[in-house]
């Protein structure tokens, strides 16, 4: 079985995709073909599925194997009272919209969770014969998502599952299960199979833990610890974003950078950050790669991230941010479908994102960067686009937060 990120992950079925006219409208000029959706409409696929899941406890070998899972993917981690969005799961999302959920399949049963009472739901009797291993299927449900952001929403569901897929990976991996990519499997129930604002994302099929048979190293997951991913946050005040001031030492921001961007390049993806509060590293513009950072520009006068952020600056104050990072890509080498790259991208970020946890320090997923500025600032070429961007700021651990904790051992199996 090949493990890890090796084997290429599975394209989602589409109603149309993100081509080259696509990326065109919602790259630089996303601004100008912005529009909202229409009303997402009831039943919702999920909470139809799990208000008629059978009632009776999930299997105790089931909740076993598949809780530790769901509890470093979906489940609510963070209560917020003074954040724009309340509950908070331990990979975010657009809005925190609860779009990416996934469906397991164990035995000859389907189960699926509730974030909200931590709880495993039978879904299902599964139609295929029990293997012995394990499936897990990542899908997204898009209405919300299109009713905020219309066609622009395609790219922010992928991602989206680039969020969730890496902490997906790291809960298998800290299991010690050997897992593999796998083709669209009838796992997935056929209400939500034959939905058409329902993605299928990708299926992985996880054995059971054993010495020999351990997922591959892969130096994005080398060193993480569960407490890192409950520990992310994107903070989201609803009275602004008033970050204070708190340096980030040099040898974790080189560290985490170099992984990034080995990973990045691997994935046809290219690194830039905007630098402004890291140790012995003079802020500005620089180009990222695996060995090391190259100068391209510098801040002007006055807040670099007013001058960086398009909108929404009357609700975001990023002054003391350590640094920005983006995601470019090449259009020209874009596939007819480059909604892979925007899961990579997503995957890429999260796990800037826990590594960042682990420094005390938050990250927040931003798509309202001002890209001629950028440009500007860069020489970005014109055959390159944005396609993501995060910024890493210190967390302020706020005491309207609240952490949900729970006894239960995160690692399975």
């Amino acid at each position: 079985m090949k493990t890890g990120s090796e084997k290429s992950r599975i394209r989602s079925r589409e109603n149309g995709g993100m081509d080259a006219a696509y990326l065109e409208a919602f790259t630089d000029n996303r601004h100008l073909h912005f529009a909202h959706g229409v009303p997402p409409g009831k039943p919702d696929p999920f909470g139809r599925l799990l208000s008629q899941a059978f009632p009776a406890p999930a299997d105790k070998e089931a909740e076993r194997r598949l809780l530790p899972v769901y509890r470093l993917t979906e489940r609510i981690v963070r209560v917020d009272l003074a954040s724009n969005y309340v509950f908070h799961p331990a990979a975010p999302g657009a809005r925190n919209l609860k779009a990416a959920r996934i469906i397991s399949g164990h035995g000859n049963r389907l189960y699926a969770y509730n974030p909200l009472a931590d709880r495993l739901v039978d879904v299902g009797e599964a139609v295929s014969p029990d293997t012995g291993d394990v499936l897990f299927a990542l899908l997204t449900d898009d209405r919300k998502l299109q009713w905020y952001y219309g066609e622009f929403h395609r790219m922010l569901s992928a991602l989206n599952a680039g969020h969730v897929l890496f902490n997906l990976e790291f809960a298998l991996r800290h299991s010690g299960r050997e897992y593999g990519f796998a083709d669209v499997h009838p796992i997935i129930p056929e209400t939500l199979r034959t939905d058409p604002a329902v993605r299928i994302r990708t299926v992985i099929r996880a054995g059971e833990p054993h010495p020999a048979d351990r997922p591959e190293p892969d130096l994005l997951f080398e060193g993480l610890a569960p407490a890192d991913f409950l520990r992310r946050s994107a903070d989201q005040r609803k009275d602004g974003d008033v970050f204070f001031h708190r340096t980030l030492g040099r040898q974790p921001f080189t560290r985490i950078l170099a992984r990034t961007a080995a990973a990045a390049e691997a994935a046809g993806i290219r690194l830039y950050a905007a630098v402004n509060d890291v140790e012995d590293t003079v802020p500005g513009y620089y180009r990222v790669h695996r060995g090391g950072l190259e100068w391209t520009g510098s801040f002007g006068n006055g807040p670099e991230d007013f001058r960086l952020l398009r909108d929404y600056r009357e609700h975001s104050n990023f002054h003391g941010f350590n640094f920005w990072l983006f995601m470019t890509f090449d259009l020209e080498e874009a596939e007819e479908d480059a909604e892979q790259r925007f899961i990579d991208m997503g995957r890429l970020m999260q796990f800037v994102s826990v590594s960042m946890a682990a420094e005390g320090r938050g990250l927040r997923g931003l798509k309202n960067y001002d890209d001629a500025y950028f440009r500007r600032k860069t020489g970005l070429p014109g055959k390159m686009a944005i396609g993501y961007s995060g910024i890493v700021f210190p967390n302020r651990n706020q005491a309207a937060s609240i952490r949900i904790r729970h006894t239960e051992k995160t690692k399975g199996g």
